[in-house]
């Protein structure tokens, strides 16, 4: 009994001891739950409301859920896929993939042709033009494109109009809307014949209807090749813009994601130029406007976040994104409210940013003026010219 009281004691104050220092211990962080491609899951969280803002309006952003992202990072023109209903934070946003700008000089010609329409090149113009410039620029083009066929030859002077679409592009975003083209974006594009084979290279098999893809998880833009080559690239061009914005600006919410990639889809390149006819667009498209106040009509297409926005009606959402992006482009005090949605989102590319609070202090007006101006312009588009 001598020799085992001490032992008892000694165990008892040994177990005292692993006790307390197991309650003074820091709680350990729990592990974040990766989701498919490695992006990291998180609860849906609804907005913030904007001071000011009216009371309709803010009842209905109240319950509107944070956009929702595609679990692989891929933006899908036509049938989209089902998606994880968690929000998916990347945490590298941007797309990051452009090396640092190549130096050097390169002459570039502006001018004004008889349209009206304004050209950028880096070959002076022939014939009689209006306010031609030559302007000195540093560096080397800010796009370069590297196309391959999967199963098909590529479209003829793919390279050559890819180029031009994406210059464009990228040009009208920095000079109408100050979204900064540092680096060179380098887009891959992969034309693909077979619609089975598009679903697998996309990585869903439920897209095998869609027409484009353009993937933030490996930067590839993907088309399934159309009979009609125009068509090619028109689509092409959607997902230029998707690749761009991605590149420049970050997860734009969804609706001006597709608004602004529709918007470029219908832009008609003339050299370094172009111009976008909304109004031809629109044609036909009264039955799939929105009905109820105007404003609270604007939340819910912004409400309507991936799986939502491709869901049913689908259609009338892509027509109302795009309205809305034609009216915002088509006036001075639309593109600087939009221009500061974008510089929000470059801020915290990771989060969408919160569009309604945005365009509420930055649109004269706010919302309700937006909402009202918006309707308006799809009950009658104007049938006017915008050219870049």
């Amino acid at each position: 009994m001598r020799i085992a009281l001490p032992v008892v004691l000694a165990m008892g104050l040994g177990f005292l001891g692993w006790v307390l220092q197991r309650n003074l211990e820091p709680e350990a962080s729990p592990r974040p739950v990766q989701g498919p491609a490695g992006l990291i899951a998180d609860s849906v969280k609804a907005p913030q409301l904007a001071a000011g803002r009216p009371e309709s309006v803010a009842a209905i952003a109240q319950i509107s859920p944070r956009p929702i992202e595609p679990a692989d990072g891929s933006s899908i023109a036509g049938t989209h896929a089902a998606i994880s209903p968690a929000t998916a934070v990347r945490a590298n946003c941007l797309a990051q993939a452009s090396p640092a700008r190549e130096s050097g000089s390169l002459a570039i010609h502006r001018w004004t042709d008889s349209r009206g329409i304004i050209h950028f090149s880096d070959t002076a113009p022939q014939g009689a033009v209006q306010a031609h410039r030559r302007i000195e620029v540093e560096g080397a083009p800010p796009v370069r494109v590297e196309a391959r066929g999967y199963d098909v030859n590529l479209p003829e002077a793919l390279a050559q109009r890819a180029v031009a679409d994406a210059l464009a592009i990228q040009r009208i975003l920095r000079d109408s809307l100050d979204v900064e083209d540092d680096g060179v974006s380098v887009l891959q594009i992969e034309f693909i014949a077979s619609p089975a084979a598009f679903a697998e290279r996309t990585g869903n098999t439920g897209a095998s209807q869609a027409a484009g893809s353009y993937s933030m998880r490996d930067h590839t833009i993907r088309v399934l090749m159309q009979p009609d080559a125009e068509l090619n690239f028109r689509i092409l061009r959607h997902e230029i813009t998707h690749a761009l914005i991605h590149e420049r600006v970050g997860v734009l919410p969804t609706a001006l994601n597709e608004g602004l990639a529709g918007f470029f889809e219908n832009l008609r390149v003339s050299g370094m130029g172009g111009q976008v006819i909304p109004a031809h667009e629109m044609r036909g498209a009264t039955a799939l406007l929105p009905s109820g106040d105007p404003a609270a009509a604007l939340i819910s297409l912004f409400a309507h976040a991936d799986r939502m926005f491709y869901g049913p009606g689908q259609e009338a959402r892509y027509a109302q994104a795009f309205a809305l992006i034609a009216q915002l482009m088509g006036s001075e005090d639309g593109r600087r409210a939009l221009a500061a949605v974008l510089r929000a989102q470059r801020q915290a590319p990771c989060e969408s940013a919160d569009v309604v609070a945005i365009l509420e202090a930055e649109y004269p007006g706010g919302l309700s003026t937006l909402g009202t101006d918006w309707l308006a312009w799809m009950r009658n588009p104007p049938d006017t010219v915008i050219a870049y």
